[in-house]
């Protein structure tokens, strides 16, 4: 199989896959058929991510969720991740390529939120201070991205920070948000992350190296006031476990400025992305973590 690390390897409109009447029959006849590789064979330019041993029933889970056949389609923290690293090494690909232009974003991993909400500043430091080499230092980007969970009912969303103006814009994948889940959003993850964010920027000494627009020190603050539901279906349906793959959608379509239709049989269009997604998943080795 060729390798297709840092490629869009389909149509993104389109998602081409090829159809599966069973969550394991296509990706399994598919993993059989490959041969095995490890890290000492394998090319130092086609890293491998998370091979490990795999129990069978998380590998069926895994990729059955992804698929849409088990947990009601809802992705689990781990797919969620697996996107964003697959997101960030098509970010290093096109900047090793094209140079910086048009790649001034970085998207973090869920687990940041639970990093910087739960500890204390300097761990979560690792993905916006240049040394972690899959994520750029927040002087070099305008916008970061983070795919939040609402826990309580499992749904997923996507936050933007626009570093230029110190907004952030929270894409909800339901207009229903507003009065049934507001309360569980805001609290805790919006009451605090404006306050941990502004500890995080001095950590790393942000206005010391950013050399971007004048920003008043009075104005040196995250403002969370903005909600855009432009993506949500506008017959105010309940997406289910499909808002996860808006969440993945998204991090896609809004990093690199393309439209993102949800009213032209948005079920549909997401089942054609999971396909799309679990294809990327295969030629890029990401496989579950046991």
């Amino acid at each position: 199989m060729a390798n297709n690390r840092g490629k869009e390897v389909v149509d993104d409109e389109e998602y081409h896959s090829q159809p599966a009447p069973k969550a394991s029959k296509w990706i399994f006849q598919k993993w059989r058929r490959q041969p095995k590789e490890t890290s000492e064979n394998a090319s130092s330019s086609t890293p491998i991510l998370n091979v490990e041993p795999v129990h069978r029933k998380l590998d069926d889970d895994f990729w059955g969720t992804l698929l849409g056949y088990r947990c009601n389609g809802q992705l689990w923290p781990m797919h969620i991740e697996g996107w964003v690293t697959r997101m960030m090494h098509f970010r290093d690909a096109r900047l090793r390529t094209n140079g910086p232009s048009g790649l001034r974003w970085t998207i973090l991993p869920p687990e940041f939120r639970d990093i910087l909400i739960l500890k204390e500043s300097k761990f979560a430091a690792i993905y916006d201070n240049g040394t972690h080499e899959l994520y750029p230092p927040w002087w070099e980007v305008d916008y970061i991205y983070i795919p939040l969970c609402i826990r309580n009912v499992g749904d997923w969303y996507l936050v933007r920070i626009n570093l230029q103006t110190m907004e952030l814009v929270q894409y909800w994948p339901n207009k229903g948000y507003i009065k049934d889940y507001r309360s569980l959003i805001h609290f805790p993850t919006m009451d605090v992350l404006p306050i941990k964010f502004d500890w995080l920027l001095d950590e790393i000494q942000y206005w010391r190296k950013y050399d971007g627009v004048f920003i008043d020190k009075r104005d040196r603050h995250l403002k969370v006031h903005n909600v855009n539901d432009d993506y949500a279906p506008k017959d105010g349906g309940d997406l289910g476990g499909d808002t996860s793959v808006l969440a993945c959608m998204l991090m896609q379509h809004v990093v690199q400025n393309k439209n993102l239709n949800v009213d032209d049989d948005f079920k549909n269009k997401c089942m054609k992305y999971r396909r799309y997604m679990a294809d990327q998943y295969y030629n890029w080795r990401f496989i579950p973590r046991g």
